[in-house]
């Protein structure tokens, strides 16, 4: 009976690959994944106004320096808590009160540069 129920397994899964293959290797089917479809109308866009493009990467760029933002952000927090804590070394706490003002500046040039990629995204 054991050598039955493995035909059939066998068979239950050749059936369901088959019918994967016949699914896949229709030509009239669309694009089945949204990335090859996005990837055409943002060619085709760009192809037309190049200045959407320009437009995308501006968006782009401004989310990339608010990440950097926020990275820089936590860095502070963490550095300024230990900075506060008497349980450190005072050397160590000099050390993350210099590195916490360092990681801030950084935060504010990050948050200038995402600003400054939004306007130039939304007067675009």
């Amino acid at each position: 009976m054991d050598s039955s129920k493995d035909n059939v397994e066998h068979d239950i899964q050749g059936k369901a690959l088959d019918a994967k293959i016949d699914k896949d290797d229709d030509p009239a089917k669309p694009p089945s994944s949204q990335k090859d479809s996005i990837s055409i109308t943002s060619k085709a866009e760009s192809a037309k106004n190049p200045d959407a493009c320009k437009e995308q990467m501006d968006a782009i760029k401004a989310g990339i320096e608010k990440v950097k933002e926020t990275v820089e952000t936590k860095k502070v927090e963490e550095n300024v808590e230990k900075a506060h804590d008497p349980r450190q070394k005072p050397s160590d706490r000099v050390d993350a009160a210099f590195e916490a003002g360092k990681a801030a500046i950084k935060a504010d040039e990050h948050g200038c540069k995402a600003e400054c990629h939004k306007e130039k995204h939304a007067s675009s």
